[in-house]
């Protein structure tokens, strides 16, 4: 799913009903997602030339109220989770 990270949101299930779009990405990232998975990650949305290859270093957050985001390593800064792939193992 586009501006998603790859991943399928449920819509209005259970006691999530209440969150945003963003916080439900979150969740569901983190559902499947521990720290230290490998992801490929796009420091620029759609420029793949450009995908690194790192580790998740914190659990996935909404930064500002509306951004989904985790923290990669040898990365200053987190990276959006629509830049962001996580590795199939």
């Amino acid at each position: 799913m586009p501006g998603t990270g790859g991943l399928r949101i449920r819509a209005n299930q259970g006691d999530n009903s209440n969150m945003s779009k963003a916080e439900r990405i979150v969740e569901a990232w983190n559902e499947t997602h521990t720290v230290g998975t490998e992801v490929t990650y796009y420091p620029v949305k759609g420029r793949k030339a450009g995908a690194k290859r790192s580790r998740t270093r914190t659990e996935a957050q909404v930064m500002g109220g509306h951004t989904p985001v985790v923290w990669i390593e040898d990365h200053a800064g987190c990276v959006a989770l629509d830049h962001c792939v996580a590795v199939p193992k």
